[in-house]
């Protein structure tokens, strides 16, 4: 008999940096109820953004896990490993639409194994909000629209995406979750719903009271001065913008930024409404259309970046910073100010 992999493909934007942090924390733990957790390989992270079949790529994966398997379950009486990497669902800025093509490879990495694909899905509409916050972060500067428009046809298609991974694994090999504030009510319910993927009788793992969140972000206005400004600094200045928006401008887990108003998003979201549907009843055994709540802001639009709203973030930032770093951040933040003012027709 096969030994069991589990693979959990993300995808983005999902928890997937909880989990994957959970796993690494309790890895022997999870050895003691017959789970043995395996690091991502090295090389499937060139799996993500692949083109085409690379039969060596397929080749040097196979020998990595291989030799990855055999180090992490040394001593090991079980049959079962678990390893977590959102890439291996494909590139988000490519829309996932070349998941065919790593299923397809990630198939014949695995084909000594009995495969179990762990997949969380995320509403379309906050899912582009936010992979659009996650461009801003990372130091680019394009507008909502701009990336919107960048992206192919047909990106974000759960069901395709669902579809390309039973293609090679089968779909009873298929386990579907879903992210969202409405489905994670309580805290450890991101831990505990993921638990619940494995056949082995786990129960509930004691989780660490010092997580913390690796994934912060800022607030709108905080986002905004960042979209701004990201075009004049260097990658230097954008990391440490990053940092210091992060300290004085933080948001909380599931707030969305609002980029779409009401009537975008409803546009936007209809385009799923079918795939949705299909996946709510072959997955979920739900009637209806309603894979997700309704597409809906949580808020109000947001309407721009003031020089009101601007100020007492700077000044949170210049008295947040010990005094050693005044003089570098004072020039930083002096440069944004200029930049930003000049766009509101100020000297």
């Amino acid at each position: 008999m096969k030994p069991k992999l589990y693979l959990h493909i993300g995808t983005h934007k999902t928890g997937t940096t909880t989990i994957q942090r959970f796993l690494k924390e309790k890895a022997e733990s999870l050895k003691s109820k017959g789970i043995v957790w395996i690091p991502n390989l090295k090389n499937t992270r060139t799996l993500k953004t692949c083109t085409s079949v690379d039969s060596q790529l397929i080749n040097e994966c196979k020998k990595e896990l291989k030799l990855t398997i055999a180090r992490y379950g040394q001593n090991n009486a079980c049959d079962s490993y678990l390893m977590s990497y959102e890439g291996l669902s494909g590139s988000p800025y490519l829309g996932y639409t070349n998941s065919n093509l790593i299923a397809k490879q990630l198939a014949e990495i695995t084909n000594d194994f009995d495969v179990k694909i762990i997949v969380y899905l995320r509403k379309q509409d906050d899912f582009v909000e936010s992979m659009y916050t996650q461009l801003i972060h990372i130091g680019e500067s394009l507008t909502f629209n701009e990336f919107l428009e960048s992206l192919p046809v047909n990106a974000f298609n759960w069901q395709t995406l669902l579809a390309n991974y039973s293609e090679y694994f089968g779909e009873e090999n298929i386990i579907v979750k879903r992210y969202g504030k409405s489905f994670l009510p309580e805290k450890n319910s991101l831990i505990e719903g993921f638990l619940e993927c494995f056949d082995a009788d786990i129960g509930v793992l004691p989780q660490s009271k010092k997580a913390k969140s690796h994934n912060k972000g800022y607030s709108r206005d905080a986002l905004e001065i960042a979209r701004l400004s990201n075009a004049y600094l260097s990658n230097e200045e954008k990391e440490r913008l990053h940092t210091l928006l992060s300290s004085v401008s933080a948001k909380e887990a599931f707030t969305s930024y609002n980029y779409f108003d009401d009537t975008a998003r409803l546009k936007f979201f209809k385009q799923f409404k079918e795939p949705n549907s299909k996946i709510a009843r072959k997955y979920f055994g739900e009637d209806g259309d309603n894979l997700f709540p309704s597409s809906v802001s949580n808020g109000s639009y947001y309407n721009g970046l003031t020089a009101e709203a601007m100020c007492p973030i700077i000044i949170k930032a210049l008295v947040k910073k010990p005094v050693i770093e005044s003089s570098y951040l004072l020039k930083l933040l002096v440069k944004i100010e200029h930049k930003i003012l000049s766009l509101f027709g100020k000297k």
